[in-house]
C-alpha cells in the first residue's frame, strides 16, 4: 500500500506489489505511471524478487531511474528515466 496525500489529509492507497509485472522495465513503467517520483522507503517493497540473478537493487535503479538529489543532505528521489 502507498501513503498519498490528499489535500490535508494522508490517505492509504492499496498498491500490492504483486499486482504489478515481473520483468523489470514493465515494473517501473507500471510504477512510475502510479507515482512520478519515489523516495527509497516508499519504492523498496516494490524491488524484491525484481533483479536477475547477480543483479544488485542499485543496479536495477540506475538501469531503470534517474536519482536526484538537490543537496548533499537532502533525500534522494527516483524517476524515470
Amino acid at each position: 500500500a502507498l501513503v498519498e496525500q490528499v489535500g490535508p489529509e494522508r490517505v492509504l492507497v492499496p498498491f500490492p506489489a504483486s499486482a504489478l509485472p515481473r520483468a523489470p522495465a514493465a515494473r517501473f513503467a507500471a510504477l512510475f505511471r502510479q507515482r512520478p517520483r519515489w523516495v527509497m522507503d516508499d519504492l523498496a517493497p516494490y524491488l524484491d524478487g525484481v533483479a536477475e540473478p547477480g543483479q544488485t537493487a542499485d543496479e536495477l535503479l540506475l538501469k531503470f531511474t534517474r536519482r536526484t538529489q538537490p543537496t548533499a543532505d537532502a533525500t534522494p528521489v527516483f524517476s524515470a528515466r
